[in-house]
């Protein structure tokens, strides 16, 4: 289930990046809350998680 879940993620960002043509960083924030939700994390997981890959972008990790 877990790898269904991760490529219908990837379909969306795809779709939301060609189609609706969504910023790249908005799409990936969205799809990513979408697909922590999607995998039983709580909000409080889920924005906790998308904070610490913003802070390590700023601090110029890749």
């Amino acid at each position: 289930m877990p790898l269904i879940i991760i490529a219908a993620g990837v379909a969306l960002l795809l779709i939301l990046m060609i189609v609706f043509k969504v910023n790249g960083f908005i799409a990936l924030v969205l799809v990513a809350a979408v697909v922590g939700f999607a995998e039983g994390m709580d909000a409080q997981a889920v924005l906790h998680s998308i904070q610490m890959v913003s802070a390590a972008r700023s601090a110029g990790w890749q």
